[in-house]
């Protein structure tokens, strides 16, 4: 497997909207990957502080 094409650009306009349609899917899929990392991690402190409860039920 060689190395990519390098992309190649009529005019410096359309190679710099290319890299903002770049930047913003980037930032987009960034976004979503917090928001699922923080929805993630708020339903693991849920679900520990659940786990913590049945214990001590069980063990009263």
């Amino acid at each position: 497997m060689g190395e990519p094409e390098p992309l190649k650009f009529v005019s410096l306009e359309e190679e710099v909207d290319y890299w903002k349609e770049q930047v913003a899917k980037h930032q987009q899929r960034s976004e979503e990957a917090q928001e699922e990392l923080q929805e993630f991690q708020q339903m693991s402190r849920d679900y520990e502080v659940e786990l913590e409860m049945e214990l001590k039920q069980f063990l009263e």
